[in-house]
């Protein structure tokens, strides 16, 4: 799902500069809580729209859905023809982002076939010579298209979490993704002419033994592109004309001056960056990641209560200087970090944190949670 929701993504104004903080995020869940992950279950802090698509990154993916909205995602799903998702965008939640939602490998071949195609959906049609006509729909700009395209062909852009495993002959856009107890394990590619996804797993839904989209289907997608491109006249993906290239600072996505180190990225019209300025990076988060909203807590009975607490913790943000903590309408503490652990308590309590930044003179305050302790 990350490459269609990076697209939405673009064509709603961020650029492959666009930095989204890879940092811990948690939400609540029926009364729980559920913390957020990446594969590796490592965390790179700020990170370029390119690189969080690369090297597909769970955090930033959520983060951006939550940027573009989950009823618009799933209305651009709709028009890409992933009819599979028929429950209400609230069902799936923000994990619509990572693919929580049941979809088919069909589905998925179509809507990277727009992708390949600078971002025209065609219905796919089962024989080569099935005559039924298939009306043809523009659902992504050619110049959002092929950047995403330009993306997932970039060995650089994925480094962090697939290091050198994805190579192919010639210039291919890769995704891989692999579900929950390895499940099942999928690799849709596309190169200058075809389009192919390849799904791995057992037909009675049981888990593999440990493959991963990275390590199964990528290896059939590159011997199958190997094949179809041998003794052909191959070609470079297309890359829409209307793209604006500039060099950024590779570390945080700035135009490029004399004090860093710079890399070359492409620019949907309308988006380049002023000089001097960086790339609108996506808005930091004052919000308590812990505990959620309606959490329940409960007391270890094999703990001493006095030594038990709760670890109360804020979203990362720049430049951080310290935290007042307010539970129950009364400051608990001071703290220079994102932390602080509270001495449990039964009943119903709140907390809201005040965040002081050193970039700024005053202080941002986070929403006032509710939970519970028994």
């Amino acid at each position: 799902m990350k490459p269609l929701l990076y697209a939405l993504a673009l064509e709603r104004g961020w650029t492959a500069a666009t930095l989204i903080d890879d940092a811990e995020l948690s939400e609540s869940i029926s009364g729980g809580q559920h913390t957020f992950h990446n594969y590796s279950h490592r965390h790179y802090g700020p990170l370029r729209l390119r690189e969080a698509l690369g090297n597909s990154l769970n955090i930033p993916a959520v983060k951006t859905l939550k940027f573009v909205g989950q009823d618009l995602f799933m209305e651009r799903l709709h028009a890409l023809g992933v009819t599979s998702l028929t429950q209400h965008p609230e069902f799936y939640g923000d994990g619509l982002a990572l693919g929580n939602g049941e979809v088919s490998l069909y589905e998925m071949a179509q809507a990277y076939a727009a992708l390949a195609r600078a971002g025209r959906y065609q219905p796919l049609t089962l024989l080569a010579n099935d005559s039924t006509p298939r009306p043809e729909v523009s659902v992504f700009t050619p110049a959002v298209a092929t950047l995403i395209g330009n993306i997932l062909a970039d060995p650089e852009a994925r480094m962090r979490e697939f290091g050198r495993g994805l190579q192919f002959p010639v210039e291919t856009a890769i995704k891989t993704g692999t579900s929950t107890d390895y499940r099942d394990a999928w690799a849709i590619a596309f190169d200058y002419r075809h389009t192919i996804a390849v799904w791995m797993g057992n037909l009675d839904g049981a888990a593999t033994d440990g493959v991963t989209g990275a390590v199964g289907p990528a290896m059939v997608l590159r011997t199958l592109f190997s094949e179809l491109n041998r003794n052909q006249d191959t070609r470079p993906l297309a890359l829409s004309r209307d793209l604006e290239r500039a060099e950024i600072c590779r570390i945080d996505g700035r135009l490029a001056d004399d004090e860093c180190d710079t890399t070359a990225e492409w620019f949907v019209p309308g988006t380049l960056p002023r000089s001097g300025s960086s790339p609108e990076p996506a808005a930091p988060q004052y919000r308590v990641l812990q505990p959620t909203a309606g959490l329940q807590i409960a007391h270890d009975p094999r703990i001493p209560a006095e030594f038990e607490a709760l670890p109360m913790q804020i979203a990362a943000v720049p430049g951080l200087a310290k935290v007042d903590w307010y539970v129950d309408g009364k400051l608990a503490a001071h703290t220079t970090d994102a932390h602080y652990p509270w001495p449990l308590e039964r009943g119903t309590h709140s907390v809201k944190a005040w965040v002081w930044t050193e970039n700024e003179g005053g202080a941002h305050s986070t929403d006032d949670i509710r939970f519970y302790v028994r």
